[in-house]
């Protein structure tokens, strides 16, 4: 994406001619490129229109993402999960790229045990 024929390419696979429409078999790009990453080197933001909240066991932000948006900071520490957990708790809040991936990494190597 950062490459300008990176995202020519991604259009011409991604989107229709007048570049106004999702093709159908889009998503075996994305698919394609994702498995030629190592998962652990790339942010992941994007989530299902619905997730049950239930289901969301941590989540990681920048600090100063977290510091610049207070809202989301004051909603974070007062939210409290039908399960009762505390959303403040579930938080990992990292300061670079790198925390964020060593901390990701470290979750994921987690699971696999």
């Amino acid at each position: 994406w950062q490459q300008e024929e990176q995202r020519r390419a991604s259009k011409a696979s991604l989107l229709d001619e007048e570049k106004t429409r999702i093709l159908p078999d889009a998503w075996k790009s994305v698919v394609k490129y994702y498995e030629t990453k190592n998962s652990h080197t790339l942010y992941e933001c994007h989530l299902p229109s619905f997730i049950p909240i239930g289901a969301i066991d941590r989540i990681c932000i920048s600090s100063k993402l977290y510091d610049k948006h207070t809202e989301v900071k004051d909603k974070v520490e007062t939210f409290v999960l039908p399960d009762g957990r505390r959303l403040k708790d579930l938080i990992e809040i990292t300061s670079s790229r790198q925390q964020c991936m060593e901390w990701q990494e470290g979750v994921f190597d987690e699971q696999g045990r």
